[in-house]
């Protein structure tokens, strides 16, 4: 496994990006709490349109889960 830190972007450099953002989290993922994910992405990302809180799925969604990702990507707008 790969153990090397994870990249973290600035405000400064997520104010930069101006395509309309969607993010699902999973609110049990142990490297990255949904909530507290969601919390930071609305900090750094001016153009979040969309959080997703995916309840009870950790790291790797279940199976609803992937579809139901699947689902709203097909259906956005």
């Amino acid at each position: 496994m790969d153990f090397s830190p994870l990249p973290v972007i600035s405000k400064k450099s997520g104010k930069n990006i101006k395509k309309p953002i969607t993010i699902f989290a999973a609110e049990k993922d142990i490297m990255f709490p949904g909530k507290k994910l969601i919390k930071r992405a609305k900090q750094v990302f001016p153009s979040l349109e969309e959080a997703v809180l995916l309840e009870e799925s950790k790291h790797v969604p279940s199976t609803e889960g992937f579809e139901f990702i699947e689902n709203m990507i097909l259906n956005a707008k």
